[in-house]
């Protein structure tokens, strides 16, 4: 698999898209990296990032810019672009990314590929202790993209569980709740009034909604975070 550029690997720059860290290198690997390593996997290379991990596409003076497979006159997004293009290329089979406010989300759905969000603190921050005694950002977390979401759970299982440096707890992952299609409840919001939507996309979310009630899900278009109506109608 391949990993963010953000991501420590001993002997390797983490340049986070600046030129003066473009011959710097790791002394020790991150933690969360070390983790998939102990499963087996075989991290091979490092994916393009935005500088400071800090924009909607991924360029940066060091490395260049990162296209979409899909269009290459398009971006794969940011932050974690390189991450979702190199799985959308079929370059790699997994990859490890970090999100904040959608650095792992938005370019999962640029790409067409499948990428999770976790619970925040759930797996080690990408600032490996070892390297930096830095507290974890609010809502900041590292989490993995694939192009299944069983690849998804095969990462999480890896990663799972708080840094042994903090606590010697560890963390079970339960099963997932829902198996099948007409297990889900599903919360749709393919526009807003005052937030202007392309069109195609409005069309593309509303057919996936409707292919999801065809299957037997519990959908939802009206239930909001802060509405009444969301707690009243379960979706929580």
């Amino acid at each position: 698999m391949t990993v963010k550029e953000s991501f420590d690997l001993a002997g390797l720059p983490t340049t986070r898209g600046h030129l003066a860290l473009k011959d710097s290198r790791a002394p020790v690997t991150s933690l969360s990296i070390r983790r998939l390593e102990k499963a087996g996997v075989v991290v091979f290379g490092k994916t393009n990032v935005p500088v400071d991990l800090a924009d909607w596409q991924s360029y940066n003076p060091v490395y260049g810019a990162t296209s979409n497979p899909w269009n290459t006159a398009h971006t794969p997004g940011g932050s974690s672009g390189g991450s979702a293009a190199a799985l959308a290329a079929g370059l790699t089979g997994l990859e490890m990314g970090s999100d904040i406010g959608g650095s792992i989300r938005v370019p999962a759905h640029y790409c067409g590929v499948f990428g999770h969000k976790p619970t925040w603190a759930l797996c080690p921050n990408a600032s490996d202790y070892a390297t930096s005694r830095s507290a974890p950002t609010d809502i900041a977390v590292i989490g993995p993209l694939a192009r299944s979401a069983g690849d998804l759970d095969l990462v999480m299982d890896a990663i799972a569980g708080p840094d042994p440096e903090d606590s010697s707890l560890t963390v079970t992952l339960a099963a997932p709740r829902a198996t099948t299609l007409k297990d889900l409840r599903v919360a749709v919001w393919s526009s807003e009034p005052g937030q202007p939507t392309d069109p195609e996309s409005v069309a593309a979310v509303d057919d996936l909604a409707a292919f999801l009630e065809r299957a037997g899900a519990r959908v939802s278009r009206t239930a909001r975070p802060t509405s009444m109506r969301w707690r009243r109608t379960g979706f929580t």
